[in-house]
């Protein structure tokens, strides 16, 4: 560095006759400096002809900080990578590079260079680590390479979590003054360096891919029925998606080999699927990242449950240890094939024993699970009563009724009689309950109608406890149906109030009411109470006074002034039972004439019983008469025996005369 300075001026005047002329002359010093140690300059100063000013030309130098041109170079850095790119690394892995730093220096010294990775040729966040400290700068003191051997690095470099692939990574090594001074736009050029680059292409795993359309659905039940009706019973279309699209497609992925759905039928292992044409189904990936593919069911022959799972398939590897990175699955879903009808378990429904008696239950049971949402499918029931040869059919969901009440749980179809259909106006005669169209849960349907035939058995009525639940005194709290007054225990209060009022409304003794369940629900007061037999010759019975109360509540005009709690109510859900105080063994029995009855089982407790006993009495008198039939039998053989030596001994006695 040359500085030059002016040490002043100085002016002489000369005057020679009427003008004056001024002479100007300038005296110039120069300091020749460099604030670098080590630096050496050999400078040669010459006079410049026109100027008169010194002219300086170096000769020999020696220099850093900065380099001067054309002199010797103290800083000489050399940067290599090796290699210079890495391929199958596993993603959950480091790649490795040896960095090696080189010292060039002309004049043999030691040199402490900047290292650096240049952020803009990592867009993606690469992560570099150095002695396994996340790295980004740092200064490095290299000696001289002539004199000693290279410094090598381990750098080790992590894959950041949105791509696979890095190139051109820059990692530079310059001169650690020049870099400054460029920083503080003190150097004209650019700083002394040397660049290297390095890439590392991670594994990707296999291809991602989930359920799409209809099978991407959270059902409870099956995904898909195959079944002997539906339009699925030959091909099944199914699609799925790709989860990293649009940042990685499919076909992005080059070891990639296929996508494709496996099956998994009963008792056996996973097998490929097939397509209706016979070959093997795959997925493509579309510009949307969507696949479809039909597959064809007919192939599959056993019923029961199956199990579809999409995978994707890539190249192995000898570096490859990660499943993940050879395949890709998607959540496995089930379906159901079942191309046969619901059929009826046994061969006789329920009463099995031909004949109904209140309390026993009316079902017939199926072989396999019914879909027991009734409502969604043309289900059928129809109750024909016969009865001194007059026919009545009663069918299930008749806006007059509810005459039938339905209910499927599994694989069972419940019946029993509804609120409209009084027992007492039925018991006597014979009842035909037919049912068609019950379909089951892969939607097969028995098109055939199913009916059985049971008698009625008459009741005592005045033996009779009516139990009627789910009765909806709509709009009313505890506290408003009892006249805004808050009791102590107001379910005792209700009871009281309630069997009052609806033994003056129906006029019976209110001790024959006896409420068994009372909660507040936001429709109102939901009631469940019981009617017992009368308790002397003469009071209604509890059936009549049942349907003398239907009567009343589905007619709000023939309710009585004053008993504004009944004046809301709901009969919807309410449903009503019966049973005898006395067992049915105890009450006569009779066979209506018109009617048929199934084979004999019997199923009530006092039935099991009464038939428990016969069954010892009878098994008593048998064993009596097979032990007098033994004891006859030895008699007789004791009898003859004593024939038999009479008949022997008789002619020894004759002889001796």
């Amino acid at each position: 560095n040359f500085e030059s300075k002016s040490w002043g001026t100085k002016t002489q005047s000369v005057t020679q006759g009427s003008s004056q002329d001024q002479i100007v002359s300038t005296q110039v010093g120069f300091v020749l400096s460099d604030d670098e140690l080590g630096n050496k300059f050999t400078v040669s100063m010459y006079r410049h002809r026109d100027f008169g000013t010194p002219v300086f030309v170096t000769s020999n130098a020696v220099s850093m900080c900065p380099w001067e041109p054309n002199s010797i170079q103290r800083e000489k850095p050399q940067i290599l990578i090796q290699p210079a790119v890495l391929s199958d690394i596993p993603p959950d892995q480091p790649a490795v590079f040896n960095v090696t730093l080189i010292n060039l220096s002309e004049t043999d010294e030691t040199v402490t260079y900047d290292l650096s990775l240049d952020q803009t040729t990592n867009p993606f966040g690469l992560q570099l680590l150095l002695a396994g400290v996340p790295w980004t700068e740092s200064s490095v003191t290299v000696p001289s390479s002539k004199l000693n051997p290279p410094v090598v690095l381990l750098m080790e470099v992590i894959r950041s979590s949105v791509a696979y692939e890095f190139s051109g990574i820059s990692i530079t090594m310059g001169s650690l003054c020049e870099n400054q001074m460029a920083a503080a736009n003190q150097l004209s050029r650019d700083p002394i360096s040397s660049t290297a680059t390095l890439g590392v292409n991670f594994l990707r795993p296999c291809a991602q891919v989930v359920w799409a359309g209809k099978m991407a659905l959270d059902l409870d039940d099956d995904y898909f029925d195959v079944n002997a009706n539906s339009t699925e019973t030959q091909n099944l279309t199914l699609t799925v998606r790709n989860p990293q699209w649009p940042s990685t497609l499919w076909a992005s992925n080059p070891r990639l080999q296929s996508v494709q759905v496996l099956f998994k039928a009963p008792g056996r292992d996973w097998a490929p699927c097939y397509t209706p044409g016979g070959n093997v189904s795959y997925f493509v990936e579309d510009s949307v990242g969507y696949a479809s593919t039909v597959i064809d069911t007919s192939r599959w022959t056993l019923e029961g449950v199956y199990k579809l799972q999409v995978k994707s398939t890539c190249q192995a590897s000898a570096v490859i240890t990660d499943e993940s990175l050879l395949s890709g699955y998607t959540s496995i879903i089930t379906g159901r094939v079942d191309r046969t009808p619901p059929q009826m378990f046994g061969q006789f429904a329920q009463p099995a024993d031909g004949s109904y008696f209140p309390g026993d239950t009316i079902a017939m049971v199926f072989q396999e699970s019914l879909d027991c949402n009734i409502l969604s499918y043309p289900f059928s029931a129809a109750l024909r009563v016969v009865k001194n040869n007059v026919s009545s059919i009663y069918n299930w969901g008749d806006v007059a009724g509810p005459f039938l009440d339905v209910m499927c749980q599994e694989n069972t179809l419940s019946f029993a009689f509804g609120r409209r259909l009084l027992y007492t106006d039925i018991m006597g005669g014979s009842a035909t309950l037919s049912i068609t169209r019950v379909q089951d849960l892969a939607g097969n349907v028995n098109t055939n109608t199913l009916s059985w035939t049971f008698a009625l058995k008459p009741i005592e009525l005045a033996t009779m406890v009516v139990s009627v639940s789910q009765f909806m005194m709509g709009g009313r709290t505890l506290e408003q149906y009892l006249n805004n007054q808050r009791k102590r225990d107001q379910t005792q209060a209700f009871q009281e109030k309630f069997c009052s009022d609806l033994s003056k409304m129906l006029s019976f003794k209110a001790e024959r009411c006896h409420v068994d369940s009372v909660s507040e629900e936001p429709a109102g007061i939901n009631v469940g109470f019981s009617l017992s037999p009368p308790s002397s010759p003469g009071e209604t019975d509890s059936i009549a006074l049942y349907s003398k109360f239907l009567d009343i509540m589905s007619n709000p005009s023939k309710i009585p002034p004053g008993y504004d709690g009944f004046s809301s109510t709901t009969l919807n859900n309410t449903s009503y039972e019966m049973r005898s105080t006395v067992p049915e063994s105890q009450l006569p029995s009779s066979m209506p004439a018109d009617g048929s009855a199934a084979e004999i089982q019997n199923n009530t407790s006092e039935q099991k019983l009464t038939s428990l006993n016969i069954g010892l009495i009878s098994a008593l008198v048998i064993v009596s008469v097979i032990m007098l039939i033994s004891i006859a039998i030895v008699a007789l053989i004791l009898f003859r025996r004593n024939q038999r030596k009479r008949e022997v001994h008789l002619p020894d006695q004759v002889e001796m005369h």
